[in-house]
């Protein structure tokens, strides 16, 4: 399968060159949205059991966020297990249960009231 990309070149997709190109020089070229995108699918598409997701809204416009939100809920109904790390107080109330830490120690462990979300 031959991909366009930014300069008028061809390649084959690879972890390789990519016509002297780094792959990693590709993806600072692509829209920052896109790139959070790709992270998210390449995580689930394998259906772990058990994603650790770091930020997974970080930079994103809050529509974008909901919609992550949402399939992260829908990918724990169906039985994987997601742990989240965010400052988003919104957004953690999508869980079942909230730590909060505070210089690496345990400050608050509760369960989520599910009418918050």
């Amino acid at each position: 399968m031959k991909t366009y990309y930014p300069g008028g070149r061809y390649s084959q997709i690879g972890i390789r060159k990519v016509n002297r190109v780094k792959v990693f020089e590709i993806l600072t070229m692509l829209n920052k949205d896109f790139v959070k995108w790709v992270a998210i699918t390449r995580a689930i598409i394998g259906s772990p059991k058990l994603l650790l997701a770091d930020e997974p809204t970080g930079n994103l416009h809050s529509e974008q966020g909901e919609m992550i939100m949402n399939l992260l809920k829908k990918l724990n109904k169906e039985g994987m297990a997601i742990t989240q790390v965010t400052h988003n107080e919104k957004y953690a109330n999508y869980g079942s249960r909230v730590i909060q830490l505070e210089y690496g120690l345990v400050r608050e462990d509760f369960p989520v009231n599910k009418m918050v979300v």
